[in-house]
């Protein structure tokens, strides 16, 4: 399945969660579920905080945060336990609002999407661990809207889907030299 249709439960997402809201959807930094090893994700939330920095339990580096007002702004960054970089995201006013990124172990980045007031809303890319695009499309208020693409591992487009508001109206599967095999 898609990242984007990719509706089972993130070990990094708590019912709970004040960012998601338990949405399954997406996670509280912004990063699809299902794009990251789950040995990277702390078994329960770290309860030693430090102003608005989090650490595993064994005590590496997990999270930073900014806060005003009691609700996150600004910069939210995550890190495996190794120390790199797993994903960053733009807060305002306690959501999602701007640029968000994700990185594969290797430092390649994995996602790139933008948010609006908590909401996805522009251009999405996926990319697999080498840097090569396997997923592109666009989001307008939360939703699919506009034409998403996907890419096989040599970067040749292998299927093409049209969304207005979330709905599916077209689309097109290709096979290994480009020719359509299902046209709907």
């Amino acid at each position: 399945m898609t990242a984007a249709g990719n509706r089972r439960r993130s070990p990094g997402i708590r019912p709970d969660c004040p960012q998601t809201g338990g949405n399954p959807g997406w996670d509280g930094c912004g990063v699809l579920p299902g794009r990251h090893s789950e040995a990277d994700v702390p078994v329960s939330r770290p309860e030693t905080r430090r102003g608005a920095v989090t650490y595993y339990p064994t005590g590496e580096l997990w999270e930073e945060q900014h806060f005003k007002e009691g609700k996150l702004e600004g910069l939210c960054a995550m890190y495996r336990k190794d120390g790199t970089l797993w994903r960053e995201s733009s807060y305002a006013e306690g959501r999602l609002h701007g640029p968000s990124r994700s990185y594969h172990e290797n430092g390649q980045i994995e996602s790139v999407s933008h948010y609006e007031r908590g909401r996805l809303h522009g251009a999405y890319e996926y990319n697999d661990r080498f840097g090569c695009l396997r997923e592109k499309g666009s989001f307008g208020n939360g939703v699919k809207d506009g034409i998403y693409t996907t890419y096989d591992e040599s970067g040749e487009v292998t299927s093409m889907e049209i969304y207005q508001n979330g709905r599916m109206v077209h689309t097109r599967k290709l096979d290994t030299s480009g020719m359509p095999v299902r046209d709907c």
